[in-house]
C-alpha cells in the first residue's frame, strides 16, 4: 500500500507519504503503516481494522477501528 495525502494545520499545509501492507476481509479494511515520513502523526507500525459502510464513485465510507467514529472521505481515482 501506499498512501500520500495533505493534512493542514494552523494555515499550513503538510504532505503525508505512507507504506505498508493491507487486505479487505468481511467487510473490514486492515491495515499496517510500516513507514511514513510524519511518524508523529502516523507512526510507523500503526495498524487498525476499519468497517467498511459503503463506498460509491465518489465516497468511502466507515467506522473508523481506532475511536469508533463514523467517517466519509472523497475518493481519489
Amino acid at each position: 500500500m501506499s498512501m500520500s495525502g495533505n493534512y493542514k494545520f494552523r494555515g499550513r499545509v503538510w504532505l503525508i507519504n505512507a507504506s505498508g501492507t493491507w487486505h479487505v476481509k468481511d467487510g473490514y479494511f486492515d491495515y499496517t503503516v510500516q513507514t511514513s515520513n510524519m511518524p508523529k502523526l502516523i507512526p510507523n507500525g500503526f495498524s487498525s481494522a476499519d468497517h467498511i459502510v459503503s463506498v460509491t464513485g465518489t465516497e468511502y465510507t466507515y467506522v473508523d477501528g481506532q475511536n469508533g467514529k463514523t467517517t466519509v472521505e472523497t475518493r481519489v481515482k
